[in-house]
């Protein structure tokens, strides 16, 4: 015969039933939190809008120096205003150049139009990095210059090298693969 229990004192833990959540630091009111999009300066384009400090804005304009640049809205000196934080799609080159190096020189031409379409850009604005494909180590250095007026503009990347065969050496002579990646940063 089975024995009965008459009364069982059961307890059952869980999570808490309520949770009360407060926060007493940091600056007190509304957190921008809107994303926009427009043709143009943000501080023209979105006059008369409701706008709250820390929203973001994005310039789609593609004929302005500006263009899908990330804006977001800060206070500078005690004023709102818009800043540009960082370029959604830096301008970027990349190519294997097949070129031919003569007594250690070469040049490589690249149309600025490849990197941007804006006017009057400025040399220091380019981040240029590449590789010579060789069987041996490689030592080179490389000058560059702008060529040409708007919109016919040209990158000129002189490239000096020399290769190390295991004993001595020699100047690049030659067709040589020129791995070449450049940025615009305008």
């Amino acid at each position: 015969m089975a024995d009965s229990i008459d009364n069982i004192d059961l307890t059952v833990y869980g999570g808490p039933t309520e949770i009360d959540l407060s926060v007493d630091f940091g600056t007190q009111g509304t957190r921008g939190s809107r994303t926009w999009a427009g043709n143009g300066d943000p501080a023209i384009t979105l006059a008369g809008q409701d706008i709250a400090l820390y929203d973001w804005y994005v310039n789609t304009n593609t004929s302005q120096t500006y263009y899908s640049w990330l804006y977001q809205y800060v206070l500078e000196v005690g004023n709102p205003v818009w800043t540009p934080v960082l370029k959604l799609n830096p301008a970027q080159y990349s190519t294997i150049a097949t070129t031919t190096f003569t007594t250690g020189s070469t040049t490589i031409t690249v149309p600025v139009k490849n990197l941007t379409t804006v006017n009057g850009v400025v040399l220091s604005n380019f981040v240029i990095r590449y590789n010579i494909k060789n069987a041996n180590p490689v030592a080179d250095a490389f000058t560059v210059s702008l060529t040409g007026t708007y919109p016919n503009q040209n990158l000129s990347i002189v490239i000096n090298g020399v290769s190390y065969n295991g004993s001595a050496w020699s100047q690049l002579t030659g067709s040589q693969d020129v791995h070449l990646f450049i940025s615009y940063l305008g």
